[in-house]
């Protein structure tokens, strides 16, 4: 019989929990080493939460039997586990094992789990022998007759039972997977870690661990959690069928609902010069940008890199009643390597030493038009400070100066971090916050409003191809909603650009973007390469960095130019890390 697991691997393990024929033959060509029939798996492709495998909807042991015979076991090389149920009183030990044997399984497993019961059922459950305990008969009869056998346990105690009983497997179950209809998990990857190693405590090296459920959602956090805890592999359930299913079926939805609209977007195009779409969040924009516009409030933006912040910038200030007058851009981030006090505010004669002339600070420059704060959230907490005189009274007075120069100007600010990360972390002064915030405006990543991406295509075409007209088709359009866009609005714009340049025909059709599926490999082969800070250092020296400013290179490229990634992994200041970039001609590409 063929061994569910030579020998214990170094490597990480994987496994699917599932519940058709059509997803065991999908997780089987992915690499699965071995498969868990379960009822859960059945009813997720049904729409029902996992959590329904609980209810008396079929005979859960002849039920899975039928699946087996007639969906998968014919059709899978590897093993598979039937998931068997212990809750039917009809059903003893020994008929369960024997129609798990017939049905051509390899091993068995025990779901649904009481382990993951508690309170009231659990303990009637228990009284009744239709509990743990008799899950843990199941699978020592199992073992005897030459089964394999996984068992699912939540705590040290079912783990030190099971192993008691004879499984050669075990599965901590951190509880469901996070869904739309399980109350989400708060644990963190470290918290998880915990109580997976309480669970396995004396637990023999020879029995495979194993992890599923709670906070993992992605192939990341579960080798995250494998690479810091005792467990070897992990068993994808609905992270493998529904979860991923659901999110296909959506963007195909949102795919056929746009393209088929596509027509319709000139007017649209038109209304603005700066910002366009059609996506709920792009027209609630639309609309506080035309309520507000012509105030003098201070704004506020938010967004990822490249997601449209100087657009929107830019779009206010030409509805406002200082268009006439050119935006002053304060790029904050260089700002704040040196001298930014100086730059904003001017000094006196004298003031940087004796013989030193007076200077006058970009703030005088700024009556009747407006002033851009780009990252504001980057100045430094002295200068921070200085500006919530400015922003309280529209005076401006120099350094080393009684005098005060009264302005009159829209101030508008931005950054990428969110807000309330930039609060935590006390990056940003929350006095200034208060006072940059009347109006405030998060933009939404690319990939969070896709809906826009064919009138984006299409303003940036017209634009690229002025002297003649250029159409993109429905694939083409396809191509562009199943990439995910990381350089957000800007880095499409470049993609359209390579395409239309590239492209002589009047259609741009999906082959046109196939450079975009060559950018989703190297992205996920640089996301795979980060090293953690906690990992052992390369014994190789021809690999490291040899001078200060190939490890700074080499650290943002690592981090996509990242700035405050960037120091922390470097272990210095981010203050400190924007004087040496200045100081080695750094620039991200």
């Amino acid at each position: 019989m063929k061994k569910l697991i030579a020998s214990k691997k170094s490597s990480f393990s994987f496994a699917a929990a599932v519940g058709t024929g059509m997803t065991a033959k999908a997780a089987e060509k992915g690499g699965a080493e071995f498969l868990l029939l379960v009822n859960a798996g059945r009813l997720r492709m049904r729409g029902a939460p996992s959590l329904s495998c609980y209810l008396p909807l079929e005979n859960v042991n002849t039920w899975i039997a039928n699946i087996g015979k007639t969906e998968v076991l014919n059709r899978c090389k590897i093993p598979v586990l039937m998931g068997c149920s212990v809750a039917n009183p009809q059903d003893n030990i020994n008929d369960i094992i024997t129609l798990a044997k017939e049905s051509g399984f390899t091993g068995v497993t025990n779901f649904p789990s009481a382990c993951l019961i508690d309170g009231d059922i659990r303990e009637v459950l228990e009284l009744q022998n239709m509990g743990f305990e008799k899950e843990c008969e199941l699978i020592k009869a199992a073992s005897k007759q030459g089964l394999q056998t996984l068992a699912y346990v939540t705590n040290n105690d079912e783990a030190l039972q099971m192993a008691a009983a004879g499984a050669s497997r075990l599965c901590i179950n951190i509880g469901f997977t996070n869904s739309s209809s399980v109350e989400p998990s708060n644990l963190t990857v470290d918290n998880t870690v915990k109580i997976i190693d309480r669970a396995l405590r004396n637990i023999p090296d020879h029995i495979a661990t194993y992890v599923e459920g709670g906070p993992i959602t992605t192939p990341e956090s579960a080798l995250a959690i494998c690479s810091k805890s005792r467990v070897q592999g992990y068993i994808a359930g609905s992270t493998i069928d529904r979860i991923p299913l659901e999110e296909a079926i959506i963007n195909i939805a949102k795919s056929y609902r746009v393209i088929s609209n596509i027509e319709n977007i000139d007017s649209i195009i038109q209304e603005s010069s700066y910002i366009f779409g059609s996506s709920k969040k792009m027209l609630q924009i639309k609309k506080m940008v035309e309520q507000f516009a012509s105030l003098n409030t201070p704004i506020l933006i938010t967004g990822p890199s490249g997601s449209g912040k100087d657009a929107l910038v830019e779009e206010i200030h030409q509805r406002s009643d200082k268009h006439r007058n050119k935006i002053i851009h304060v790029d904050c981030l260089n700002l704040a390597l040196e001298g930014g006090l100086e730059f904003l505010f001017g000094s006196v004669a004298g003031y940087q030493g004796k013989g030193s002339a007076s200077k006058i600070g970009v703030l005088e420059y700024v009556n009747n038009t407006t002033i851009y704060f780009d990252e504001i959230s980057a100045l430094d907490h002295e200068t921070q400070s200085k500006l919530i005189n400015f922003f309280d009274t529209g005076t401006v007075r120099r350094l080393g100066d009684d005098k005060h120069h009264q302005v009159n100007c829209r101030i508008i600010s931005s950054t990428r971090e969110p807000i309330d990360q930039l609060l935590k972390k006390g990056v940003l002064i929350e006095e200034l916050y208060y006072r940059l915030s009347a109006l405030y405006i998060s933009i939404p990543a690319l990939n969070k409003r896709t809906e826009d991406i064919p009138f984006l295509a299409k303003k940036f075409i017209a634009d690229i191809k002025k002297s003649h007209s250029q159409k993109i088709s429905n694939s083409g359009l396809s191509a562009l909603m199943e990439y995910d866009w990381p350089g957000n609005i800007r880095e499409f714009k470049n993609a359209l650009t390579r395409a239309c340049l590239l492209n002589h025909s009047k259609t741009l059709k999906s082959s046109d973007f196939n450079f975009l599926k060559e950018l989703l490999i190297t992205n996920s082969i640089d996301e795979a390469s980060v090293v953690p800070l906690n990992a052992p250092e390369k014994k190789s020296l021809s690999a490291q960095p040899l001078t200060e400013k190939d490890w700074i290179t080499e650290t943002l490229q690592r981090n996509r130019f990242k700035r405050g990634p960037t120091a922390t992994a470097l272990g210095i200041t981010t203050r400190t890390l924007y004087s040496k970039i200045k100081k080695y001609n750094i620039y991200s590409p």
